[in-house]
């Protein structure tokens, strides 16, 4: 992995605050991915957005240029290594997309903080009495 030197764009804040928060792009600006940046603020953190405008005229620059996938995920993956945090979705069938699987292990070597969004429209609750058997189980 090449790490990129490159400034990140922020927001006023603690620097220690800043959370990548990695999504497949499928779910780039769905109401599911601005809830859930919404929800990462609320908490105080600075999000810091793969699908911003900024990074879209970087990788379209890289693409003229010539640059592959992989040189391109690697422009992601030194943006994951410039936070401190990371905050992921799954895709709607419940999985995580190759490219914020890649975005995990780099913040797993960093030893930060990784946090599992809920897809709160597809949340399945358990009735009283699965609630009573997973307990006594």
């Amino acid at each position: 992995i090449k790490w990129l030197s490159l400034v990140i764009p922020t927001e006023e804040g603690n620097i220690m605050n800043r959370i990548y928060y990695g999504h497949c792009i499928k779910d780039y600006d769905t109401d599911k991915a601005n809830q859930n940046k919404e929800s990462l603020r609320n908490m105080g953190f600075q999000v810091i957005d793969p699908s911003i405008k900024l990074y879209d005229s970087k990788v379209n620059k890289m693409r003229k240029e010539g640059k592959t996938s992989a040189e391109i995920m690697d422009f992601f993956l030194g943006v994951v290594g410039n936070c401190n945090h990371l905050a992921f979705a799954l895709t709607d069938e419940g999985k995580v997309s190759a490219g914020v699987g890649k975005e995990i292990e780099i913040m797993k070597q960093k030893g930060g903080t990784i946090i599992q969004m809920p897809n709160l429209n597809s949340l399945e609750v358990m009735s009283i009495e699965e609630t009573r058997n997973y307990i006594r189980s």
